[in-house]
């Protein structure tokens, strides 16, 4: 994992719209952003592989075929997780909750990257 330099960081929503023409307005959207960055480094993190790569999704030989190519074409960092874990578990267990905020944990993962001081991110 790069200490430097800073990269694209999209939640699932994001691939989930690159690969779901049902969605015309969102799917457009979502490409259109992904050409606009094509050439930039893209952090994933471990969690949004996991939202993306779905049971559902993985039973779609095209949309699986779609984000293999996506992937293989981009410059992805995967990120790994493990440092940001414990406060996002705790903050979606009893901050969050407590300021009637839903978050999920996999957004809370990607709210600790973005507020750490390990990649610079501008959103």
């Amino acid at each position: 994992m790069s200490s430097s330099g800073g990269g694209v960081l999209a939640d699932s929503t994001f691939w989930i719209d690159c690969l779901d023409p049902r969605e015309p307005v969102a799917h457009t959207r979502a490409r259109v952003v992904l050409d606009q960055a094509r050439r930039g480094r893209w952090l994933m993190p471990f969690p949004i592989l996991y939202e993306v790569l779905r049971t559902r999704l993985t039973r779609r030989p095209r949309q699986m075929a779609e984000l293999t190519r996506m992937l293989r074409s981009l410059s992805i960092e995967l990120v790994d997780d493990a440092p940001f874990r414990d406060a996002a578990l705790r903050k979606s267990l009893e901050v969050y909750p407590r300021q009637g905020r839903s978050i999920s944990l996999v957004d809370a993962v990607l709210r600790e990257i973005i507020q750490g001081r390990q990649f610079r991110i501008r959103w």
